[in-house]
């Protein structure tokens, strides 16, 4: 049988199968408008905070979900990618060059229960850490609560989603990026155009001193990763090995038949030079 028909036709299956295997993409639209919840007895809202720190321009945007709905699909066995599409206002906030000089940061975050030795928040960090402070996961949650307050409330962004400030006294202008001055976490921003951040979850498990729990949301296939385009694509990607999906019997048929037509033609030709 022809060499280059076995290969097209091997190929073509392989492809097939291949194809079936792939990851799913979920695409989630932020609200055009707020209120985000609020960190306290329930889950409060998953924020995005990108800041230029070259032009202090300023963007708070309000995901949609928030801590509980986000864990909820953080960690597929299978993979996912959850892409918030481009993030409104970013070409007209952020320049290219400051975007290229890595002056555009960006954080994702979310708490719940601000509420001494209750604590936990969810945040990227731009590197792992072995501890975190009981404290630090409080004060953390606090400075989320009063960066959503000022969100919400009617001398700030006033529910408007996405949010925008040109300058430091702008009204959606929430100031250092939320966790990033809390003594005791590391730095939670990534870099727009950047590799991503990986997303952790830290627990404070008592009041005072000592240290709570720092965990990666992660699968047994890899961490999740924020990462934020130079164009404003905002993206969550956890990895996953997805099984192949076993194609339906009609179609290993066809190429079995494919294959048999192959040999047939061949027979028939060795069988016409026999005759002359």
């Amino acid at each position: 049988m022809n060499l280059a028909i076995r290969s097209a036709v091997a190929a073509a299956l392989l492809g097939a199968v291949s194809m079936s295997a792939f990851a799913t993409t979920v695409n989630v639209t932020p609200p055009p408008t707020g209120p985000a919840p609020n960190p306290g007895t329930t889950n409060g809202g998953l924020m995005a905070e990108i800041l230029d720190t070259a032009t202090n321009h300023y963007l708070t945007v309000w995901l949609g979900g928030d801590m509980g709905t986000f864990k909820a699909q953080a960690t597929p066995s299978g993979g996912v990618t959850i892409d918030y599409g481009v993030m409104t206002g970013f070409s007209t906030l952020f320049n290219a060059t400051d975007v290229s000089g890595g002056n555009v940061q960006f954080l994702v975050a979310a708490a719940n229960a601000v509420t001494a030795g209750h604590n936990e928040v969810i945040t990227t960090l731009a590197a792992s850490q072995a501890t975190v402070a009981n404290g630090a996961v409080q004060n953390a949650a606090t400075a989320l609560t009063t960066a959503i307050g000022g969100f919400n409330g009617s001398g700030g962004c006033n529910s408007v989603n996405f949010c925008q400030a040109t300058s430091t006294t702008s009204p959606g202008y929430l100031g250092t990026i939320s966790p990033i001055s809390v003594t005791g976490i590391g730095s939670t921003t990534g870099i727009a155009g950047g590799a991503g951040v990986n997303m952790y979850d830290l627990v404070q498990v008592k009041s005072g001193l000592g240290n709570g729990t720092i965990t990666p949301i992660a699968n047994a296939s890899g961490s999740g990763v924020w990462a934020l385009s130079s164009t404003g694509d905002l993206t969550y990607t956890i990895p996953g090995t997805v099984s192949a999906v076993p194609l339906p019997a009609a179609v290993w048929l066809l190429g079995s038949g494919l294959l048999g037509l192959a040999g047939i033609g061949r027979r028939k030709k060795a069988a016409a030079g026999v005759a002359a």
